[in-house]
C-alpha cells in the first residue's frame, strides 16, 4: 500500500500546532506559581521576668475542646490561644517552693468566624468591603492549693477581641493577621493576669 507524503506546507502545519501547544503549556505552568508559605515565630514570653511562686510545682490543666467546625477556626490559626495561654505559664511562672501546686485551668480559647453583611449596591461593588468578623475570647484562673490539695487561693482573667478582614486578603496576610491579634490578646491577659495574681496571691509570690 503506497504510502503518504509529507508535503513541505503539512510540515509548517505541524510544526505551527506543535508551537502553539508548547506555548500555551508554558503559559499555564507560569500562572500555577505557588504561593511562598511564611514562617511566624511562636508566641513567647521568655522575653520578660519569670514570677517565683512558693508551690512545689504548676500544671496545666486545658478544659476547652475546640470544636473543629464553624464557627470555631481556633484549629486554623498560626497559634491557637490554648497553645499560647499553657506557654505563657511555662514562661511566666516559676515554682520556688517545696510544697504546694499552682494550677493554669484554661476555661475558654474560642476564635469565632462570622460573615459580614455587604454593600450590594453599584458603590459597593467597586469597593473593598469588610467580609468576616473574628471574636477571640478566653478565661483562665490560677488555683492555688496547699499539699493537701485544699484550696488556698484563686486569681482568674477573661479578656477578648474583635477585628474584621477585608474581603480580599490573601491567606499569608489573613494568617499574618490574626496570629497578631492573638498575640495582643495574650498580651492583655498576661498583664491582667499578673495585676491579679500579685492581688489575690501575693502571699505566695517570693
Amino acid at each position: 500500500m503506497p504510502q503518504a507524503k509529507t508535503t513541505p506546507e503539512l510540515s509548517r502545519r505541524h510544526i505551527l500546532v506543535g508551537g502553539l501547544a508548547l506555548c500555551a503549556l508554558l503559559t499555564l505552568s507560569a500562572c500555577e506559581t505557588p504561593v511562598a508559605v511564611q514562617n511566624l515565630p511562636d508566641i513567647t514570653f521568655a522575653h520578660l521576668p519569670a514570677i517565683a511562686m512558693d508551690v512545689a510545682s504548676i500544671e496545666i490543666e486545658n478544659r476547652f475542646s475546640a470544636p473543629l467546625a464553624a464557627p470555631h477556626v481556633e484549629h486554623r490559626l498560626p497559634v491557637a490561644p490554648a497553645v499560647a495561654l499553657a506557654q505563657w505559664a511555662k514562661d511566666r511562672l516559676k515554682p520556688v517552693g517545696e510544697t504546694g501546686k499552682l494550677k493554669l485551668i484554661i476555661e475558654d480559647a474560642r476564635v469565632t468566624e462570622t460573615l459580614l453583611t455587604r454593600d450590594k449596591s453599584l458603590k459597593g461593588n467597586f469597593t473593598k468591603q469588610q467580609s468576616h468578623r473574628y471574636d477571640f475570647a478566653i478565661n483562665a484562673a490560677l488555683v492555688l492549693s496547699d499539699a493537701n490539695g485544699a484550696e488556698r487561693g484563686t486569681a482568674s482573667t477573661a479578656t477578648s477581641r474583635s477585628i474584621t478582614l477585608r474581603e480580599d486578603l490573601s491567606l499569608n496576610d489573613w494568617e499574618k493577621t490574626l496570629f497578631n491579634a492573638t498575640d495582643r490578646l495574650l498580651g492583655d491577659f498576661n498583664t491582667e493576669m499578673e495585676a491579679n495574681l500579685r492581688r489575690h496571691l501575693v502571699n505566695w509570690v517570693r
